[in-house]
């Protein structure tokens, strides 16, 4: 796990199939403030994640955190069915 300038976490996502659709990203389980930053969130600015967000094999996304919180939890909802990750 990475963090930006300002503590905000950031993991990578990398597709490791033909093609995934991720259609939903869940942070701790949905218990937290902590939720992966849109392009909404940025009033149009370039940034941000939009869903569905199409991965095409070997390509990789950055998931940015809307704000300093602690990861320990993320699953995330795709065509090919939901995956669950811990971060200790």
């Amino acid at each position: 796990m990475e963090y930006t300038a300002i503590g905000r976490p950031q993991i990578v996502v990398t597709s490791l199939n033909d093609q995934v659709t991720i259609q939903k990203v869940l942070i701790n389980g949905g218990k937290s403030k902590c939720r992966v930053m849109l392009r909404s969130d940025l009033m149009g600015s370039v940034g941000g994640t939009y869903f569905p967000l199409k991965l095409n094999y070997t390509e990789r996304w950055r998931l940015v955190m809307t704000e300093p919180c602690r990861l320990r939890e993320v699953t995330l909802f795709t065509n090919l069915g939901n995956a669950s990750y811990t971060i200790e």
